[in-house]
């Protein structure tokens, strides 16, 4: 195919796209005019026909602008009349916006209101939304009759909320007397004085006769009441709210008889927790969620020396701290300017269940502090003073290392063994002879040491003796007898009992034959003592 013809079928194809996107255009323009001057030409005085172009109001009837004055609307707000509609039309806002997105064409819809005498004519498409309104809403151009249709719609609805509401609902004149009552007060009235079937007896005397009518106008009060219906020997009891309105008294009461219970059964298990506390040498503390002191026991008050009506004022944790820290009764930081970090952080670990702290004070007692998480977010402090048992642990261990340091003191070495056979207790010539380091000698039992004995000296019983002494209960005596190492040092080893089934062994060199002299008989002719061994 030669370029002219190329160049012929693409002019004739650029001619086709041009007419038909002018037909296109030629086509919305005469759609959007069509519904323009079918809105005009269909509309009339006493009609309520609105036309908007883009959201913006083009043309209205009167009738329709004073629908938008007595709605308090601007004239350009398609959205907010919609919304307005909307009360009478709940899918129109949905039904508007699916049209919206289909506006490739014009379409239109009929929707009826929600009390099915008003009517509302949609028609939209390029930009261009035409409603039209029939019925008691537009009022037939009687903007009074289209209020009155607006009130009692209104009224409908409030008649139907007040009537449907669960709560207690009543009016009282400034002398008392009921004027007004929902269904629900009614119904409740009637369990005091039941009414015959088809004759319904208005109350005469109020439910709530302590209830008294509000005195300040708006002003909203609110008190708790009691009544015991017939046949009930717990009452129920409300939670009433009254505000003044002109020479009346609206009355709101709502069942509070679980509220109660609850109150009062929390009520009765503080004072139980109370009681059993109170007995306690331990201080207790509990903070509820909003880390206010909700209960505390005396051992607190004399532990801490916090006043009383400190303590009862409910203060925050925070507020406690700061003041056993004025009182000198906290530990003194190193770094006062990070006590707050140090509260938050006590704070948190007490949520977390991992605080406890010994407290040494200034004046010299020692306090062990504990913080515990307790149900809907409250945490427990326990406050424990362990200053005797603190000074009875430094006392023991004062004595164990001066028991120690007699030990190390001398030359005999010495080992202490448990009746399961754990060592317990060793000097330093011990570790010094058994060539082991002293940090070593923890977790050490007897037969181990047995076994190294045996690889470092010669074939005895000694060795079997010992093991057979020291799963002995009963009948235990001190005794002592000779050994020899494998480089032929003479050794003496004495087994004395112990209180509560302990064992001591001491092992001690001897370096000339009068050592011998102190050994039974038989222990000295021994022939054992002299003769090399092999090891295990």
């Amino acid at each position: 195919m030669s370029d002219r013809s190329i160049l012929i079928l693409i002019v004739v194809f650029l001619a086709v796209a041009l007419a038909g996107a002018i037909v296109g255009l030629l086509h919305y323009l005469f759609s959007r005019r069509q519904l323009r001057e079918t809105g005009k030409a269909q509309s009339s005085e006493s009609e309520t026909v609105y036309l908007f172009e883009n959201g913006t109001l083009a043309d209205a009837t009167p009738t329709a602008r004073r629908f938008l004055t007595s709605q308090q609307l601007e004239e350009t707000d398609q959205d907010g009349l919609v919304t307005q509609l909307s009360r009478h039309f709940p899918d129109l806002t949905e039904r508007i916006r699916g049209m919206r997105r289909a506006n490739a064409q014009t379409s239109s819809l009929i929707l009826t209101g929600a009390d099915t005498r008003n009517q509302i004519t949609v028609e939209a498409g390029h930009g261009v939304v035409r409603l039209s309104l029939s019925g008691p809403l537009t009022g037939n151009g009687d903007s009074a009759t289209h209020l009155i249709a607006s009130l009692e719609a209104e009224l409908d609805i409030l008649r139907s909320i007040a009537e449907d509401a669960p709560q207690l609902i009543w009016k009282q004149d400034v002398d008392g007397r009921l004027t007004w009552a929902n269904r629900a007060y009614l119904k409740l009235a009637d369990r005091f004085i039941p009414a015959a079937e088809g004759d319904p007896l208005w109350p005469v005397d109020p439910i709530f006769p302590a209830i008294a009518p509000a005195t300040t106008e708006g002003r909203t009060t609110t008190q708790r009441a009691p009544i015991l219906l017939p046949g009930m020997t717990e009452p129920m009891w409300f939670e009433v709210t009254s505000v003044r309105r002109g020479l009346d008294t609206v009355h709101f009461a709502a069942d509070a008889s679980n509220l109660i219970q609850a109150e009062s059964g929390r009520h009765k298990f503080i004072q139980t927790l109370t009681k059993t506390f109170a007995h306690l040498t331990i201080g207790l503390a509990i903070f509820d969620r909003e880390r206010r002191l909700s209960l505390f026991n005396p051992a607190l008050h004399d532990l801490t020396g916090l006043p009383v009506t400190f303590l009862s004022a409910r203060p925050l944790v925070n507020s406690v701290l700061d003041r056993l820290h004025d009182m000198n009764m906290l530990p003194e930081p190193r770094n006062y300017a990070n006590w707050r970090d140090q509260v938050s952080a006590l704070e948190a670990a007490a949520v977390r269940g991992t605080y406890c702290e010994n407290w040494y004070l200034p004046s010299g007692r020692t306090y062990r502090v504990t913080g515990r998480p307790h149900p809907d977010g409250a945490i427990a402090f326990l406050f424990e003073d362990i200053s005797d048992e603190i000074l009875l642990t430094r006392h023991v261990r004062s004595e164990l290392q001066t028991a120690q340091a007699a030990l190390d003191s001398l030359d005999e070495a010495i080992a202490v063994f448990s009746p399961a056979g754990t060592l317990v207790m060793s000097n330093a010539e011990y570790a010094k002879i058994a060539g082991i380091a002293i940090d070593s000698l923890s977790d050490i039992s007897i037969t181990n040491e047995i076994r190294r004995w045996r690889g470092r000296s010669n074939p005895t019983r000694l060795w079997d003796r010992i093991l057979n002494g020291i799963e002995t209960v009963s009948d235990r005596k001190h005794w002592q007898d000779l050994f020899r190492l494998d480089d032929g040092r003479p050794m003496i080893c004495r087994v004395a009992p112990l209180t509560g089934g302990n064992t001591l062994i001491g092992l001690r060199s001897l370096t000339h034959d009068a050592g011998f002299a102190d050994l039974p008989p038989e222990s000295v002719n021994s022939q054992s003592r002299t003769r090399a061994v092999s090891s295990v």
